[in-house]
């Protein structure tokens, strides 16, 4: 337990290949891609409502992520099959120089 103003912990061991070997390579030319898809029109048939602001929460996700090094792409209003399609089409590629994929919704 730790409580303010008391003293420090001991220092840490040093790091062994075990513990490294649940982390991310963040060694990488690049750090990955990321993928946004913002869905604020739905079909009528879903009965959901547009998600006003939503392009706010998308802007602001891409800039986090464009500042962490990651390439943005986004995609807007997709049904499940053009969801589908992009995910097939970034699976295929070749991420071999990144150091992680990410994939992302802005919610409201």
């Amino acid at each position: 337990e730790s409580r303010l103003g008391s003293s420090p912990e001991p220092p840490r061991e040093p790091t062994t290949d075990a513990d490294t070997s649940f982390r991310y390579d963040m060694s990488h030319p690049r750090r990955g891609l990321a993928i946004i898809i913002n869905n604020k029109h739905f079909n009528p048939s879903t009965q959901m409502e547009v998600r006003e602001g939503s392009e706010v929460d998308q802007e602001n996700l891409s800039q986090v992520l464009l500042d962490l090094g990651f390439d943005v792409r986004v995609y807007t209003d997709l049904t499940c099959g053009q969801m589908r399609r992009v995910l097939r089409k970034v699976a295929v590629e070749d991420h071999s120089d990144s150091d992680s994929p990410h994939l992302t919704s802005p919610v409201p």
